[in-house]
């Protein structure tokens, strides 16, 4: 996973792991700025509730107000892996 590409940001390391999630340092090759993405791991995306519990983990990760945390976006991802 370390220096794969998804859309226009490159994965540096792996930050941690749960069961639901796998969230990764990456940085954004347009404004060369770090940021953290949050992936739904592909063993669990084939699971019919882990979408369900991304999207939701998604809606209380953005109703939180950090003062880092600039952007959050669901994307459905390319072959069913979400990432946020």
């Amino acid at each position: 996973m370390i220096d794969q590409i998804t859309l226009h940001y490159r994965t540096i390391e792996k930050l941690g792991v749960s069961v639901t999630s796998v969230v990764s340092k990456t940085q954004d090759s347009r404004f060369h700025q770090f940021v953290a993405l949050q992936f739904l791991p592909l063993p669990v995306s084939t699971e019919p509730l882990a979408p369900a519990r991304f999207r939701n983990n998604a809606a209380a990760t953005s109703a939180m107000h950090y003062a880092n945390l600039k952007q959050l976006k669901l994307n459905p991802g390319r072959g069913g892996r979400a990432w946020m």
